[in-house]
Formats: structure tokens, sequence, C-alpha cells
């Protein structure tokens, strides 16, 4: 009798085991998917804040910084990363086609 009760004892443990390898891990995984998603905004709420309704192209300029496009009314950020990438490619396509496409 004290075999079996000895071999349940162990399955339970090796149970409660996984159980917490996989509650770890779980966690682990959720603290990156959120530090990635936090950090992947080129918006901070607190620059966002400072933006109120009336305020001159210039005043919003000043906060947010220049934008990577200008269409007249409508202003395009990226995040530096994928601009750095862009500059790239744009680099690539001019050293293969021979010149300036844009």
């Amino acid at each position: 009798m004290e075999e079996k009760g000895s071999v349940q004892t162990t399955k339970k443990k090796k149970v409660v085991k996984t159980i917490a390898v996989w509650g770890i891990i779980a966690v682990v995984v959720g603290a990156f998917i959120f530090l990635g998603v936090y950090f992947s905004s080129i918006f901070r709420l607190k620059k966002v804040e400072e933006i109120d309704l009336g305020m001159s192209k210039a005043q919003v300029q000043e906060i947010l910084g220049a934008p990577n496009e200008d269409e007249g009314n409508t202003w395009i950020y990226y995040e530096k990363k994928f601009a750095r990438k862009m500059a790239k490619v744009d680099k690539l396509t001019d050293d293969l086609m021979g010149g300036d496409l844009g």
C-alpha cells in the first residue's frame, strides 16, 4: 500500500511541476508580448496628450517632430527601425537601377 501512495505522490509532484513550468512559460511569453506591443509604438501617450485641437502645424511638429512624409494635410510617421529599413531598400533599388526612381 505504501508503494502505491508514494507512486501517486510522485505523479502529483510531476503534475504540479509541469503546471508550474507551463505557468512560468505563459507569464514570460505574455510579458514579452506586452513589452513588444508597448515599445513598438512611436507615439507615447504623453506626447499625444500634449496635442490640442486648434494647434498650428508648427506647434504639433514641435511635439512630434518632423514627419517622415508630408502629403499636404496628412503627415505620416514611421517607426525609426522601419524608416531605416526603407532607406536601405531605396538605396539598394537606386544601386540596382542605376539612378533615382522616386
